[in-house]
């Protein structure tokens, strides 16, 4: 195994367990709900094809009825889709049906990839650096700050981002790491091309 891999391998754990530890109070009551509404199913497959051709399942919390891919307008969902239950509405307003895939993260069976990587490690290298430096804060809580800006970063991305698929994604990521880089590159307080020096450590 490669070091990229390795290191990208140890990121997929450390993400998934941190966001399954802060999510973890959320499944119960979910499960639970879902248990006692709609058809009681609480997790839905879906099959997915990934790299080198591997089909796999990647897992949600259950939003729409059991065969829905057979009614209706099939694995095309519409807007105030009949198929989605009341509580899969909100589930899907506020993705929060995507939170089992932590497990497909946390198993390595799916893993982040992003052409917006670079972005999220930029607004969080930037931002903590610029905190240490120019407003004194100390060297761990800056750390921590730039993962809480590059984690809300990621966030507000995930809104829009969760409308589009296949090319769309990959020109919408793709254009997010794109404008990072400009936007660094030409703004005189990240040191544009020659960067930050002297960051207190």
């Amino acid at each position: 195994m490669s070091v990229y891999l390795f290191c990208k391998r140890g990121a997929d754990v450390a993400v998934a367990l941190i966001l399954l530890c802060l999510f973890s109070p959320l499944f119960i009551p979910l499960i639970l709900a879902l248990r006692c509404t709609g058809e009681g199913e609480v997790f839905y497959r879906q099959e997915r094809i990934g790299y080198r051709q591997r089909r796999f399942y990647i897992w949600k919390f259950a939003t729409m009825l059991k065969d829905s891919p057979n009614m209706g307008s099939g694995c095309l969902t519409l807007r105030n889709d009949p198929r989605v239950t009341p509580l899969g509405k909100y589930l899907r307003r506020s993705k929060v049906n995507e939170l089992p895939q932590l497990i497909n993260l946390l198993t390595g069976i799916a893993g982040q990839i992003s052409l917006g990587h670079a972005g999220f490690f930029a607004i969080g290298a930037y931002g903590s650096a610029l905190l240490a430096k120019t407003w004194g804060v100390p060297f761990l809580a800056a750390i921590m700050a730039g993962c809480a800006l590059a984690t809300l970063a990621g966030w507000l991305l995930a809104i829009p981002a969760g409308r589009v698929k296949e090319f769309y994604l990959a020109m919408m990521t793709s254009g997010f790491g794109l404008l990072c880089y400009e936007i660094i590159k030409e703004w005189d307080l990240t040191g544009g091309v020659l960067g930050l020096n002297a960051i207190p450590s």
